[in-house]
């Protein structure tokens, strides 16, 4: 093999090397990309999750609220209901 032709394979495989260096660069740079993209999507998750218990808490909150509004309600409409038979009583009492 000449002086000439080792050169040439030396040349070739150095940009062959290059390459193949070029390539490796860009795989790690998307696998970087792909990195942070999981981070994100993690965080998100993880906000998603947050706000859900919180969408919960709050659910729950409201269904208490509910539930005692309801009894309350019931309460008066009772006691009304209570007023209306006594001043019904009275009533007759007084007529008779």
């Amino acid at each position: 093999m000449s002086v000439k032709d080792k050169r040439e394979k030396m040349t070739a495989t150095r940009e062959e090397f290059a390459e193949v260096q070029q390539a490796f660069a860009a795989y790690a740079d998307e696998f970087a990309a792909d990195v942070d993209d999981k981070r994100d999507v993690s965080e998100l998750v993880d906000g998603i999750d947050t706000l859900r218990t919180e969408m919960n808490s709050t659910n729950d909150a409201f269904r208490a609220y509910s539930e005692e509004f309801a009894a309350d309600v019931e309460h008066f409409h009772t006691s009304v209901a209570d007023r209306r038979d006594a001043f019904d009583a009275y009533a007759d009492i007084f007529a008779t």
